[in-house]
């Protein structure tokens, strides 16, 4: 600083101690100038790493969101196929026992949906309209017997679909 040195020069009395002590200073003052941009730099360099420490910690905060979220996504997504295949199992397992107790039966039993095609006919119905179930399955019952279209039958089917109770028939 001006006043370490000030005293200095003056008490060095000779030109040539005056020029050196002025050399003194000037390198003195260089150095002091070089220090404050040196230090400017660092503080400088520590807000960029700063900075670049908290974008670093939001980018690994972000992909770990991100694994978090996918992994809880893959667990949901396994889950849902296991209990889907279980369903499917179990649905498959009772359509199965269903359909053989109404094959057991000793009536002709027939399902249809309600746009009145055939969804399912046991053995019995099978024999006494003389086809297979592979021919008359998905396909309409008025189209397959339009003959019977406007009769008791066909009038006993629309009540029961119309009022969803059962009806019968002889």
């Amino acid at each position: 600083t001006q006043s370490g040195i000030e005293p200095a020069m003056e008490a060095v009395k000779s030109d040539e101690g005056r020029l050196l002590m002025r050399a003194i200073r000037d390198r003195f003052i260089k150095i002091e100038t070089e220090d404050r941009i040196l230090l400017g730099k660092l503080n400088d360099n520590r807000e960029l790493i700063g900075r670049q420490t908290t974008i670093l910690f939001i980018i690994l905060g972000v992909l770990f969101l991100l694994s978090l979220i996918s992994f809880f996504i893959l667990i949901n997504r396994d889950i849902r196929l296991r209990l889907h295949a279980e369903l499917i199992s179990h649905v498959t397992e009772k359509t199965d026992s269903f359909k053989n107790i109404l094959d057991r039966i000793s009536d002709g039993f027939i399902a249809l949906d309600k746009d009145w095609r055939y969804v399912y006919v046991n053995n019995k119905a099978c024999e006494s309209i003389g086809r297979k179930p592979s021919e008359i399955l998905g396909k309409d019952i008025w189209a397959e017997f339009p003959q019977d279209v406007g009769n008791e039958f066909y009038k006993a089917f629309h009540k029961a679909m119309e009022r969803q109770e059962y009806v019968f028939l002889e």
